[in-house]
């Protein structure tokens, strides 16, 4: 009975490869390598065989690889598949998938809105007025808002950033807190520790925010990073009891991290924004839970014939305005319109419910970069060499005895007189009743920080030069005096307290309209020095305008 078998196409090729190289050494080996064993007893003869044969065994070599080439090329050897990653074993994936491209921005001009983000503070008794409203889940913020009308909760927080398509919004409202890090040992019994080395902590509101648009969907995706930092107060870590004191800050923190659908136009709720403990600094004590929520609003060049920017640079006028947060809410409610904020408040400035805070102009040109600052240096310490004390010597002698005796009379080759001696003492005396000498701490570096309004921005026009992109970053900062601390601290060398707001967006430019660029509010209820909320919003508007040639 005949076997059969089933060779692969590896084996095939490999039984090919076999054969062929038989035939090539079986070739070789007959025409070239023989002679050359018989070389030497043919002697010359078998020389001139090995000349004479030379061309055929390279012809025969020639031929093998003509037959080794098809061979090979019958079957190939298959590539083996790529194995899956057996790490993981939830991946369903020959390998890690393929790297994503970011989204590119939208030309100049395009893709922009206005994103509000609002906190409510709501008592724990009327949370699920707020989870499950009468008119369904879509109604929750109208619930809200009907509340803090009625006077039932507050609204904690409001902050407004313009918002493009595929780049990323900050406003930051905080008071930068500087603690110490370092300390050096008591140098005396009962003394307390020496701060050296500080570090800053940011208190306050801070909002990072990015819109993108995935592929398929029918609403943008807001990527967002919101925190709340505040300050509780200081502990002390002396331990065991009786130990130098060294006091730290205790701070508490609230945060907010994700991605959200969020339809035009329509606020929804992004999550809870609670509390670690009922704020005791302003009534109701009732525990509350945070509730907060986000719209976006598109922004689109208004229609019809614009004015484009003439000539080569332009104008961009910066208007800062602070009215209450109802107030705020209310005139950021409508944003048909780029301008409708604006409009709203220019109503609430007649009606005294604004007021007119700061005004800044800078120049703009296509590509450039612009920058208006109108600030102090102030120069502070960021470390410290602590005191030291040193006690005195008291006493401190030196004495010096010579001493004679006679000369040894056995030793008769030596020289005659008397053989003289000296030898020196010296005594140190310490007095533990002395007055300790004490050198006094002093500033070991510094660093400088510029008080006041800081703009920076840079232009880019569409090809028409009716709309553009204003890249732009504001900063304000403060100097509220000394930071307060409380325990041990209080021993510390004296620090200045700053209060920083900052915005940075890439915002609308429109010619001739005013544009809502974000809020730069004052820090809230953050513990600092026992600052209170003082429920106040700034809004900052620019608007562009030409120069003529």
């Amino acid at each position: 009975m005949r076997s059969t078998s089933f060779a692969t196409g590896s084996d095939r090729s490999g039984r090919g490869l076999s054969a062929a190289y038989a035939v090539s050494t079986n070739l070789l080996f007959t025409k070239l390598l023989r002679p050359n064993y018989t070389r030497e007893t043919h002697g010359r003869s078998a020389s001139c065989k090995l000349r004479r044969m030379f061309p055929r065994c390279l012809h025969s070599a020639a031929l093998s690889l003509l037959l080794l080439s098809p061979l090979h090329a019958e079957d190939p050897i298959p590539t083996p598949a790529p194995r899956s990653n057996r790490a993981d074993p939830f991946s369903k994936q020959p390998g890690p998938p393929p790297a994503q491209k970011e989204p590119a921005p939208p030309p100049a001009g395009e893709g922009h809105g206005l994103l509000v983000v609002e906190t409510f503070a709501v008592p724990k008794s009327l949370v699920t007025d707020i989870l499950e409203p009468a008119d369904g889940i879509p109604a929750r913020y109208a619930r809200a808002l009907e509340l803090m009308r009625a006077g039932k909760l507050r609204l904690v927080n409001i902050v407004a950033t313009a918002a493009k398509t595929a780049t990323r919004s900050t406003a930051e409202s905080v008071d930068e807190f500087r603690f110490a890090t370092e300390f050096e040992p008591p140098r005396a019994a009962g003394g307390a520790s020496a701060p050296t080395t500080f570090e800053t902590k940011p208190t306050g509101d801070t909002l990072e925010s990015e819109l993108t648009i995935p592929p398929g969907a029918a609403f943008p995706a807001l990527d967002y990073n919101s925190r709340r930092t505040t300050f509780k107060g200081m502990q002390n870590f002396s331990e065991p009891p009786g130990d130098p004191a060294v006091d730290q800050p205790t701070f508490s923190t609230q945060g907010l991290t994700g991605v959200l659908s969020l339809p035009p136009g329509e606020a929804r709720l992004v999550g809870t924004f609670s509390p670690n403990e009922p704020d005791k600094a302003e009534p109701p004590a009732e525990p509350m839970t945070w509730f907060t929520f986000a719209r976006i609003r598109s922004q689109v060049a208004p229609e019809g014939p614009s004015a484009p920017v003439t000539g080569a640079a332009a104008l961009v006028e910066y208007t800062f305005f602070s009215m209450d947060r109802a107030t705020a809410e209310d005139a950021l409610s409508d944003a048909s319109q780029p301008d409708a904020p604006w409009q709203a408040t220019q109503k609430l400035l007649k009606e005294s419910k604004a007021r007119f805070e700061h005004a800044m102009v800078l120049p703009a040109e296509q590509n450039r970069r612009a920058k208006d600052s109108e600030s102090t240096e102030i120069r502070y310490a960021t470390r410290f060499m602590p005191p030291k004390e040193t006690r005195p010597w008291t006493d401190s002698t030196e004495t010096t005895r010579t001493e004679s005796r006679p000369r040894d009379p056995a030793n008769a080759n030596g020289p005659s007189g008397a053989e003289r001696l000296s030898s020196h003492e010296m005594t140190i005396h310490y007095s533990a009743t002395g007055k300790p000498e004490r050198t006094p701490g002093y500033p070991g570096a510094f660093t400088t920080m510029n008080l006041g309004y800081n703009i920076e921005h840079e232009l880019v026009l569409n090809p028409a030069r009716t709309a553009g992109d204003l890249s732009v970053a504001i900063s304000a900062v403060a100097d509220l005096g000394a930071l307060v601390y409380t325990g041990s601290a209080v021993s510390h060398p004296s620090l200045p307290l700053f209060e920083r707001r900052a915005l940075k967006v890439v915002a609308l430019a429109a010619p001739g309209r005013h544009i809502l660029v974000g809020s730069l509010n004052p820090p809230g209820a953050n513990g600092v020095n026992g600052r209170k909320d003082g429920g106040v919003v700034w809004l900052c508007f620019a608007r562009l305008s030409s120069v003529q040639p």
